[in-house]
């Protein structure tokens, strides 16, 4: 009703817990406690695709218009 989006804060408890927010279609993950370079680099890692990533893709969720969005396009 308000246009606004969805941002969610995370557990940082593994991969699942950014994948799975972000293929249900939230807009944004907080990641809380970061505490090092190197867990600012994990969650990065965690919620892009590649080439600057690991997230995963199915193109089967609502973020993806359930497989009738352009693959590239979605990607970008």
């Amino acid at each position: 009703a308000s246009n606004a989006d969805c941002v969610l804060r995370i557990r940082k408890d593994g991969y699942m817990s950014f994948f799975r927010p972000l293929e249900e279609g939230v807009a944004g993950i907080m990641v809380p406690h970061c505490m090092s370079a190197d867990e600012a680099h994990m969650a990065v890692r965690n919620a892009k695709y590649h080439p600057m990533g690991m997230r995963g893709i199915d193109m089967v969720g609502v973020d993806a218009d359930y497989m009738l969005a352009n693959g590239m396009e979605h990607i970008k």
